[in-house]
């Protein structure tokens, strides 16, 4: 992984981070909304280049989201471990489309397992594997569209 940009408290800039991203994250173009120690928020508004047959973003373009949304919050929460070495990764995920997307959407992570104990686990193994919780709604009324559940995984090397 390439230095991270630090903001002022010496924090990963992850607004930089994803202002500055190559490949796939600009091509998605999520905005980040929010992201603290609970929850990371991201916004899109996908263009027709990632929309599928009726007219909204392609299911790989909300599944891509919500794996960036999850890192996003890993980056956030596990970030004196990424800038001393851990790569974060996404190990797996299960998702569930639940409504048709057509306009802009928000996705919501929340991390589902106790961070103090991943991170004593990461400590002594060098390697930790964690769920989250991602859900994205409908910009504008706040409909579920999507569940997704990645395991998120941060590795020494």
């Amino acid at each position: 992984m390439t230095t991270l940009p630090l903001d002022a408290a010496g924090d990963i800039d992850i607004a930089l981070v994803f202002a500055n991203a190559p490949g796939f994250l600009r091509t998605l173009g999520p905005t980040l909304v929010s992201v603290d120690d609970e929850k990371a928020v991201l916004r899109l508004d996908a263009g027709p280049d990632l929309h599928n047959h009726v007219g909204g973003p392609h299911a790989a373009a909300l599944f891509g989201l919500g794996e960036l949304t999850a890192f996003a919050l890993l980056l956030k929460v596990f970030g004196p471990e990424v800038r001393a070495g851990g790569v974060p990764f996404i190990k797996s995920g299960e998702i569930s489309y639940q409504a048709l997307v057509t306009e802009p959407v928000l996705s919501t992570a929340t991390i589902t397992d106790d961070v103090p104990a991943l991170r004593a686990r990461f400590e002594e193994k060098g390697s930790v594997s964690f769920q989250c919780e991602v859900l994205i709604t409908l910009e504008s009324s706040g409909t579920q569209s999507t569940v997704m559940h990645p395991t998120m995984t941060l590795k020494r090397f």
